[in-house]
């Protein structure tokens, strides 16, 4: 892409008219990728790009191959599973129920349906035996999944939360320090909250409980703070300061985080005896560039925000 499409400067990206992207693809083969031309197959083209479709470029897979396809429609929109003809025997009417289930539940949570949104299950690398993980947006999601694997089907609660709240919310914040670690607790707090919405035999046979997974991450914490207390004292509000380690940074945004988002949403509950109030709040302030966890706090706690803020 032109280098000006890479940077984070809204001066420079609106210098840039339109993009187009050209893909020699066989007429034989499927072609899954993002802002496709209409009636002209192989360009993704955007006009006028703004820094939410050159990010959705840059995160979205280009897909192309042969694919068994299976619709799935909700209401008048609805998603398409591409499966490569490896994986399409593991697709059995009960997983095919647990990624609807999944799928339907993050539209009721975020009021609204994904358009034209493709799900694409690849094999293993033939080589080596690696996942192959090609992209996720709100265009799609390319990935191995192993449906026999509980952390595959966590993997894909994440990453639809994530096509979700981008689809909704477009403001840059939330993709950099203070907030992404707010962002990353949210999608790691509800990909084991969707959980609850696989078929009963998924979740016996893989033995998925979403109450046990928070149980282990507080295990998890728990156990790195006392282990190596000095290194993982870790202020929400200071990431910027610790996006050096990666160790800190994966510790903060899929242990801490998502903790956090908990005990904040379990205090709000006890007030209001009301569920997702968090996101609820993000999606009815999505306009507003002065959101901060504090903001957030003080609005849905009160008085008691503090004690939260505190602690």
């Amino acid at each position: 892409m032109p280098i000006n499409a890479l940077k984070e400067n809204m001066e420079e990206i609106n210098n840039i008219k339109k993009i187009t992207i050209k893909c020699m693809v066989p007429d034989t083969w499927d072609v899954i990728i993002p802002f496709p031309k209409k009636n002209v197959k192989g360009i993704a083209e955007v006009i006028n790009p703004t820094w939410t479709s050159l990010y959705e470029i840059r995160k979205s897979s280009f897909t192309f191959g042969r694919f068994q396809k299976k619709k799935h429609l909700n209401g008048k929109l609805g998603y398409t599973v591409y499966l490569d003809k490896d994986v399409e025997k593991y697709y059995t009417q009960s997983v095919m129920r647990g990624i609807d289930n999944i799928y339907k539940y993050y539209c009721e949570l975020f009021n609204c349906d994904l358009e034209n949104f493709a799900i694409v299950l690849l094999r293993k690398d033939e080589v080596n035996d690696n996942y192959i993980i090609s992209g996720s947006s709100t265009r799609n999601i390319v990935s191995t999944f192993d449906t026999e694997i509980a952390r595959d089907w966590q993997l894909l609660g994440h990453r639809l939360f994530h096509s979700f709240f981008e689809s909704q919310v477009t403001a840059t914040k939330y993709h950099e320090p203070p907030l992404l670690n707010l962002y990353e607790g949210l999608a790691t707090y509800y990909e084991n909250i969707s959980m609850k919405n696989l078929p009963e035999n998924i979740k016996n046979q893989l033995n998925i409980d979403p109450e046990n997974e928070i149980l282990e991450l507080f295990q998890r914490y728990v156990y790195m703070k006392l282990k190596n207390p000095s290194n993982y004292s870790l202020i929400p509000i200071l990431e910027r300061k610790i996006f050096a380690s990666q160790a800190k940074i994966e510790f903060l945004h899929y242990t801490q985080a998502p903790l956090i988002v908990k005990y904040l949403e379990d205090l709000v509950f006890e007030k209001n005896g009301k569920k997702d109030n968090i996101i609820n709040y993000i999606l009815k302030n999505r306009g507003d560039n002065s959101v901060t966890v504090g903001r957030i706090a003080n609005s849905l706690l009160g008085k008691e925000a503090t004690v939260f803020t505190r602690k």
